[in-house]
């Protein structure tokens, strides 16, 4: 049995193992391998081999089968520590938990009754592809936008409008103020670009999230595009509970945690304006993944591809996933109002880059 650590993904139909990590591991290296195409979050698609011949995972008791499964590079996406991912199809009829609260997770097996008590069950609808929508709604600039949202625990990111619930509603030509954010690497399907509002409000399950980012997509093709539904609820939605996600009954059951209520209110898109995949474990540091446009970071001269050495003096090998996170409403991060001091290194030499985190991007 080969220990890994794997992301359980509820935004994904199927599993997938990171590619670095199967050249490491002599038993993956080994299996033979079809190919297969392969899009996602962006607007290419990539041609990746498949592993077909059995291979199971446990986790907590639960377990399942995690092929056929593409392998892709993972880590470009989401940094150092994911070894692959747990799709839709590996799971099968068990249910997974999650205690933002505590940061628990708890995988259960088919027909092993749940801990419900405390929570609201919500009615889950599912399309073709076997993925999960749950109803939310925005208001916005005077106008209601309402749909199903892909329940998507793979997201680090809040709500995301697909590209054609954006332009059906509108909202990019009146909604102020904008800020345009570019990314490498945006998911599977390689660069992606997308465009952040303020809502006046969010409302998801009982919770109300007032003054709140919301991504719009300007993608052309892949997830994001055009796929019959509203858009995406990633973590940093989905955090302000905990929850239960019990597909074989077509639930999701969230409890609204205590400390959130008062927390709801102005949440911050990002205070230094830029993303970061870390990939210390084949490089010296965090490599830039994109810049918004307007924001301190471009006005230092930030670039996409800048690979970040160094935060405020510490090494970013040496920094623990803890500490590393640069978003200001996380205690973890810079506070609102202090100085960050970047290392980079670019084009063969280092360099200094000094950014307040004294605001918001929206």
């Amino acid at each position: 049995m080969q220990k890994a650590r794997f992301i359980y993904d509820t935004g994904a139909s199927f599993s997938c193992i990171d590619s670095t990590y199967r050249a490491a591991v002599p038993a993956l290296s080994k299996l033979s391998t079809a190919r297969a195409r392969l899009g996602g979050v962006g607007n290419g698609e990539q041609c990746v081999p498949l592993l077909t011949a059995p291979l199971t995972f446990a986790a907590g008791g639960a377990g399942g089968c995690l092929t056929p499964a593409p392998v892709v590079d993972l880590r470009a996406i989401v940094g150092r520590y994911a070894d692959g991912i747990i799709g839709q199809q590996a799971f099968g009829k068990g249910a997974l938990g999650i205690e933002f609260s505590t940061g628990r997770l708890a995988l259960y097996a088919p027909g092993e009754k749940l801990p419900t008590q405390g929570y609201k069950r919500y009615v889950l609808r599912k399309t073709k592809n076997g993925l999960w929508y749950i109803r939310a709604r925005l208001a916005l600039d005077g106008r209601s936008v309402e749909g199903d949202f892909l329940v998507d625990t793979g997201s680090g990111g809040g709500l995301i409008l697909t590209a054609e619930t954006a332009a059906r509603h509108g909202i990019l030509a009146t909604s102020k103020p904008q800020n345009r954010f570019d990314c490498a690497v945006g998911g599977l399907g390689g660069a992606s670009s997308r465009v952040y509002v303020r809502a006046d409000s969010l409302c998801l399950g009982e919770a109300t999230l007032t003054d709140f980012p919301v991504a719009c997509s300007l993608d052309s093709a892949g997830m994001l595009s055009a796929r019959g539904y509203a858009g995406i609820v990633g973590n940093r939605v989905l955090q302000c509970f905990d929850l239960l996600f019990d597909p074989a009954h077509a639930a999701l059951y969230l409890r609204l945690r205590p400390e959130m209520p008062g927390k709801l209110r102005h949440a911050h898109c990002n205070v230094l304006g830029f993303g970061y995949v870390d990939r210390t474990d084949i490089g010296r540091g965090w490599i830039v993944n994109g810049v918004f446009a307007r924001s301190h970071a471009a006005g230092a001269g930030l670039r996409t591809g800048d690979c970040i050495v160094a935060f405020d003096g510490r090494p970013t090998a040496g920094m623990p996933w803890s500490k590393a996170f640069l978003f200001g409403e996380d205690s973890r991060g810079p506070q609102l109002g202090a100085t960050v001091r970047l290392t980079v290194w670019r084009d063969g030499a280092l360099r200094e880059i000094v950014l307040p985190a004294d605001g918001d991007v929206l």
